[in-house]
């Protein structure tokens, strides 16, 4: 939706929202004869995941100055978790002289994906769902800042900073002996099969 509340300021809004089913995830095997050593999910197959969101934009400008700010709101299914992520944005152009000076800021997440989030491997874990513990979505802080120079008719210098911090990174990693045992506890050995 859309809204226009004067010449220079617009306001939009949306929801959005998502069903994904996740029917299998990888069962861990021997190598000679087929045997199932570890079901792959801690969850019981299939199962659905929702995610439902929304976001709230304004954007305008006054005289040489152009904005924009919004939010979004975000509940992730897999992680039953609410993730509230502002943007905010700022461009002015100096005229006559074709230079604009921009900057940026934003938040975003990643949440984890079904494999991350429910595969049960009993060395090589992602997260910690198999001993009861969910992830937490990936995190991104972005600031940015640009000046362009209109140079001739086709032709534009940008000089380009900006700063990116990630937290909460999603990765694979060897579980602890007692992470082994909470898992498997006729589990002894801590070599990958």
């Amino acid at each position: 939706l859309s809204y226009a509340l004067s010449e220079k300021i617009n306001i939009m809004g949306g929801i959005s929202g998502e069903q994904r089913t996740t029917t299998h995830l990888a069962d861990l095997i021997t190598d000679y004869n087929g045997d199932v050593l570890f079901e792959g999910s801690t969850e019981s197959l299939p199962f659905s995941i929702n995610d439902i969101g929304g976001y709230l934009q304004v954007d305008g400008s006054f005289g040489g100055l152009g904005f924009v700010a919004g939010v979004r709101a975000s509940y992730l299914g897999i992680s039953e978790k609410f993730t509230i992520t502002p943007r905010v944005g700022l461009v002015y152009k100096i005229e006559p002289t074709n230079t604009s000076i921009k900057a940026l800021y934003g938040q975003a997440f990643r949440g984890a994906g079904p494999q991350e989030q429910y595969y049960k491997v009993p060395i090589l874990i992602y997260g910690l769902d198999a001993i009861g513990e969910g992830l937490e979505p990936e995190q991104i802080n972005t600031i940015e800042f640009a000046i362009d120079q209109k140079l001739f008719k086709k032709y534009k210098l940008r000089i380009n900073g900006f700063y990116l911090d990630v937290s909460n990174l999603i990765n694979r990693r060897l579980a602890t002996a007692e992470e082994i045992q909470m898992i498997d506890p006729n589990l002894t050995s801590t070599r990958i099969y």
